[in-house]
């Protein structure tokens, strides 16, 4: 009787592994509003993260992908960024953690999808990746201000040009006209013969 209660005991306790509690490898999405400054949206990313770990998920990868442009207005804006996270969790889990993204605000879109497990070089290759994309968008935001700069410091000279010109031609046009030799008389009596010349020709050829 007493090795039957144990044996009963046992079973009670044991539970076999069904789907629903096993744990699988996932993959999450996210686009953060294009309207939210870049540490606005280093703060939900992070949020993200911790709502991840709260339902107890690990994650194996994460990376953020920069400010993308949107083929369509999503939340007011043609851009936003892009956040990736990769985690194991129990399958039972994704639907809450679903909800859970699903109401918060300040996370435009969002998508889970099952994921195959990478081997660690996938994984360093992901985050080479990752790095790669990270250093091109700081590349480009200070090319980008520094192309500002450069614009801003010719805007003076520029103006300073415009005006030099613009005084030339002004001064071009109130240049008063050089007046006229004043002729002397002997040039004067030559043109008074040659007058006279051709009326004779004239009178002659009548």
């Amino acid at each position: 009787m007493e090795q039957q209660t144990a044996l009963q005991e046992a079973e009670a306790t044991f539970v076999l592994p069904t789907k629903d509690n096993e744990p699988g490898h996932y993959e999450l999405l996210v686009l953060l509003p294009g309207g939210a400054t870049e540490q606005e949206a280093a703060t939900t990313f992070d949020e993200v993260k911790r709502i991840v770990q709260s339902f107890n998920g690990t994650i194996t990868f994460e990376a953020n992908l920069g400010r993308r442009s949107l083929g369509y207005t999503i939340a007011g804006s043609r851009s936003g960024s892009y956040v990736v996270v990769e985690f194991d969790i129990l399958k039972n889990r994704v639907s809450e953690l679903n909800e859970k993204l699903r109401i918060r605000k300040d996370v435009a879109r969002f998508l889970i999808v099952t994921k195959r497990v990478k081997s660690a070089e996938e994984l360093a290759e992901d985050e080479r990746i990752a790095k790669k994309i990270e250093s091109r968008r700081k590349a480009k935001m200070e090319a980008d201000i520094d192309t500002m700069e450069k614009e801003s410091s010719k805007a003076p000279a520029a103006k300073t040009r415009i005006a030099r010109e613009e005084k030339r031609d002004h001064t071009t046009e109130a240049k008063p006209a050089t007046p006229a030799k004043p002729k002397s008389m002997e040039e004067i009596d030559k043109e008074i013969e040659k007058l006279l010349s051709d009326d004779l020709g004239d009178d002659i050829k009548l």
